[in-house]
């Protein structure tokens, strides 16, 4: 992970650091070589000042099958071109190199057998860049950036991330450890499931299942008493011991697991995204079970995000129940549960924030099975049929505009309408008014 130190001193020295490379580029217009030896030597001292220059493996010259890489600075792969040489949009002759790039990367990934996640590529010339990286079958490909003080700073922060020992936060890498196949989150679910069959008496655990219960039928509009579901592969998926699934606990105990995931991954970013002292002595107590109670209770009472500078995140909810039926399996449970997001690295969330957005969202759509989400009559709407829809509404800011979506979900209506409202109005009004205006007009 790029800590906090690292993170602290490109942000406070990018000036001096963008004036460097505006001197590597400067009187290289049409001398790639000459460019490239410079700036290689700039980021080289970068290096030794950050005292990284031994972490990072420095490769010239790569030959991969599919040609040759400039500049490999770990899992960063760097094509130069010469200054001034990339053009401001994506070009004919850009796309040559973009091509370039994607060969690279695959003949890189084939011969290291490294991640195509943990593997970024650029086309640079010193006064613009293209980001190359492949995601699942897709390439994403960014239009060239122009490089100022502030998207300097993203590439150097992009290149030290990349190189990251930590897991990259995406949507992929969170199904495998957190989504409904995986083996942690089977377990999971089955002791959460158990401790609610098991539990018999009228205690705080039964009144925050049944205030659940209540709600939820009341919001969905499903009776649990009268809609007989008969969903085979439940039980093992489960691991559940029970004869008859009482589907009101399996859901309760899945969306109580989704809950937990939002909190310690919301805490895991606030930490990330926060320079104060305080935040270093934020963690969780997972190597002592009966300290680690404490610090889900403050969670749960919101008291440590408080610290983190938000208020009103949690108040205590009807998934706190497991405070109340605590023992060494729930405490186990939320041990590996801390100790797995602990490996992820979270720089994804500054740098990649397109990418970050819709983790939760995917997440959800991975925790549920599918059967179980039909049956459920759970549906969601993808985003380009959003955008189509708020494309279509052409909605334009009055000032007694007002747009609802009580049953939001995800959110996916609202998120593409607030980024709609940006895109036509943010460049004609200050931000503040702009947010004035997102938050009375966006419910």
């Amino acid at each position: 992970m790029v800590n906090s130190e690292i993170r602290i001193y490109i942000h406070n020295h990018k000036k001096e650091l963008f004036e460097k490379l505006v001197e590597a580029r400067r009187g290289n217009e049409h001398k790639e070589e000459n460019f490239r030896q410079k700036y290689a030597i700039l980021l080289d001292n970068l290096f030794k000042t950050l005292g990284i220059d031994g972490d990072i493996n420095i490769e010239n010259e790569f030959t991969v099958l599919e040609g040759r890489i400039d500049s490999l600075y770990g899992n960063f792969i760097i094509e130069y071109k010469y200054p001034t040489r990339i053009s401001s949009s994506n070009t004919a002759s850009n796309i040559k190199y973009i091509e370039q790039v994607q060969r690279q990367i695959n003949g890189f990934q084939r011969k290291t057998g490294i991640s195509f996640n943990k593997i970024m590529g650029v086309v640079f010339d010193g006064y613009y860049i293209i980001y190359v990286r492949k995601q699942g079958d897709d390439w994403s490909i960014s239009t060239p950036q122009e490089m100022t003080v502030d998207s300097y700073e993203l590439f150097l922060m992009r290149l030290l991330s990349v190189n990251s020992n930590g897991k990259a936060l995406l949507v992929d890498n969170l199904i495998k450890d957190f989504g409904y196949s995986s083996e942690q989150s089977r377990q999971a679910i089955s002791i959460l499931y158990n401790k609610l069959e098991n539990n018999k008496g009228m205690n705080k655990t039964k009144i925050l299942f049944e205030q659940w219960q209540t709600l939820y039928s009341e919001v969905c509009g499903y009776s649990f008493e009268t809609r007989d579901l008969k969903i085979k592969g439940l039980k093992e998926q489960y691991l559940l011991q029970t004869e008859v699934i009482n589907y009101s606990y399996l859901i309760f105990s899945i969306q109580t697991y989704f809950s937990l995931l939002i909190k310690v991954l919301s805490l895991n970013i606030l930490t990330y995204l926060k320079d104060s002292t305080l935040t270093e002595k934020i963690s969780f107590h997972a190597g002592d079970l009966k300290k680690l109670r404490n610090d889900f209770k403050d969670i749960e009472e919101g008291g440590t995000f408080r610290r983190l500078g938000i208020s009103n995140f949690l108040e205590g909810d009807f998934f706190s129940w497991y405070l109340y039926s605590w023992d060494d399996e729930i405490a186990n449970l939320l041990q590996v549960l801390v100790e797995t997001f602990e490996k992820y690295d979270y720089s994804i969330v500054v740098l990649e924030r397109d990418v970050a957005k819709d983790l939760l969202k995917n997440l959800y759509y991975e925790l549920l099975p599918s059967v179980l989400r039909r049956n459920l009559g759970e549906f969601y709407t993808p985003d380009w049929l959003a955008e189509f829809l708020i494309e279509d509404l052409q909605p334009e800011i009055e000032e007694d505009t007002l747009f609802l979506d009580p049953t939001c979900g995800s959110g996916t209506f609202l998120v593409i309408l607030i980024k709609k409202i940006l895109n036509n109005y943010g460049s004609n009004l200050a931000s503040e008014k702009l947010l004035r205006i997102i938050i009375n007009s966006v419910r």
